[in-house]
C-alpha cells in the first residue's frame, strides 16, 4: 500500500497543476491531504476490527475507475501526436498487465497455501524410526 502512495501523490499533484493550480499551492494541499493517511489508516484498522468492510474495497475501486474514466482518459485523447498517444496507451496497457499479473499471482499463491494447509503432514521415515527406538 505504501508503494502505491508515491505515484498516486505524483498523479494528484499533476492533476492539480493541470487543473490550473500554482505549483506551490498544489504541492502544499497535496501534502496536507497526504498527511491524513494516518488518521484514515487508524480509523480503518479499528472499524475493520468491528465490522466487515470488504464491500468498501469495491466502493474505493469504483471511485478510482470513475476518476480515470471521467477526468484522465479524456485528457489523453486530446493528444495531437501519434507518438504521445501510443506512449500513453502503452503505459496504460502495462499498468493493466501488472494488475492482472498481481491478481493472478495472488490467486495462485492463495491456492498453493490452501493446498499446503489441507495436505496431511509428512513424517520423515528417519525421525519415525528414532521415535520408535526411543520408545523401546
Amino acid at each position: 500500500v505504501d508503494v502505491a502512495e508515491i505515484p498516486q501523490e505524483l498523479g494528484d499533484f499533476g492533476v492539480l497543476v493541470h487543473g490550473g493550480w500554482p505549483r506551490r499551492r498544489a504541492l502544499f494541499w497535496n501534502l496536507v491531504s497526504a498527511l491524513t493517511f494516518l488518521v484514515g489508516a487508524v480509523t480503518a484498522y479499528f472499524v475493520g476490527q468491528a465490522f466487515n468492510v470488504a464491500g468498501l474495497v469495491l466502493f474505493g475501486a469504483g471511485n478510482f475507475i470513475y476518476i480515470a474514466a471521467s477526468d484522465l482518459i479524456p485528457e489523453i485523447k486530446v493528444q495531437e501526436s501519434i507518438g504521445a498517444t501510443l506512449l500513453h496507451f502503452a503505459c496504460f496497457a502495462v499498468g493493466l498487465l501488472m494488475m492482472y499479473g498481481l491478481a493472478f499471482w495472488s490467486i495462485i499463491d492463495e491456492t498453493l497455501l490452501l493446498q499446503n494447509l489441507q495436505r496431511p503432514a509428512l513424517i520423515d521415515e528417519g525421525s519415525q524410526k528414532i521415535e520408535e527406538a526411543d520408545s523401546v
